[in-house]
């Protein structure tokens, strides 16, 4: 007796740390439907639809600078700077 007790104390310690439900009678508690992509025109009216990088830059109105092309710029003019650049064009 004492014994499951002290299974039921460790079980609800455990529940509080990994932060699950503790359920004595071990009922079902729906996780399954919870845990289910959101279905039907109404719940998927409910998220905003994906708007595009290029989209946000004109809504929010700052510059908002593309990292990639920065970056690449960047690597560009360190190689034009050592004469390991790209080649000139009609230059063999």
């Amino acid at each position: 007796m004492l014994k499951r007790e002290i299974l039921e104390e460790i079980k609800q310690v455990s529940a509080k740390i990994f932060g699950t439900n503790y359920k004595a009678n071990n009922s079902r508690a729906g996780n399954k439907f919870l845990q289910r992509k959101l279905h039907g025109p109404r719940l998927a009216n409910y998220y905003p639809s994906k708007v595009p990088i290029s989209r946000m830059r004109e809504i929010i109105g700052l510059p908002i600078p593309n990292g990639q092309h920065t970056l690449r710029m960047e690597v560009l003019e360190e190689k034009a700077r050592k004469g390991k650049g790209p080649a000139k064009r009609g230059s063999k």
